[in-house]
């Protein structure tokens, strides 16, 4: 598994897999996600 410090690429992947244009509900909680781990 990759390291929370990787949490950018995981995002990058999965805006490639779906567009996150679909689902900007997702974009506002990543954020918040992201700042906790960090």
């Amino acid at each position: 598994m990759e390291p929370i410090d990787s949490w950018p690429l995981l995002l990058s992947r999965l805006a490639c897999l779906r567009p996150a244009d679909d689902e900007p509900e997702d974009e506002s909680r990543l954020p918040g996600l992201i700042d906790e781990s960090n």
